[in-house]
């Protein structure tokens, strides 16, 4: 009778992987670059009608809007992060790992824009959410475990 060789684990095919906590710290990253851009975006508006008619600040108002990133990032970042890791197990390449967060991050960032808040902060909300995917993967590339 042939004897049956032990199956390997599936994680043993992933050039690059990380941990869960990893994951939840890039997640944290992501959220604190959103919120600086969102501020910053503020910040530097031609247009400061939105801080008048409200009366807040532009400080007030991005760290709203950055809570409603983080909210979202943290809902839908740690599955999107596993589905681009599972998508990308067999490359060993950290910027094209980079890039994919950056395109991922954009076009959730340009959905959510577009279905909550109209076309017009589609490329607004797609850049901010890109940039801080980018970020986010960028900081946590030298906890990959290979």
């Amino acid at each position: 009778m042939a004897t049956k060789e032990p199956r390997r684990s599936s994680t043993l095919d992933w050039k690059i992987s990380f941990r869960l906590s990893t994951v939840l710290l890039g997640c944290v990253f992501a959220s604190i670059t959103f919120a600086t851009l969102a501020v910053l975006l503020l910040l530097t508006a031609p247009d400061q009608q939105l801080m008048s008619d409200a009366n807040t600040t532009a400080l007030q108002i991005g760290l709203m809007i950055g809570g409603l990133g983080t909210l979202l990032i943290f809902l839908v970042g740690p599955s999107t992060a596993y589905f681009l890791g599972h998508l990308l197990r067999r490359t060993g390449n950290q910027g094209l790992h980079i890039l994919a967060f950056g395109a991922a991050g954009a076009l959730l960032g340009a959905m959510v824009g577009w279905r909550i808040f109209g076309t017009s902060s589609v490329s607004i909300l797609a850049a901010l959410l890109g940039i801080s995917a980018m970020v986010a993967r960028a900081v946590v590339s030298p906890y990959a475990q290979r």
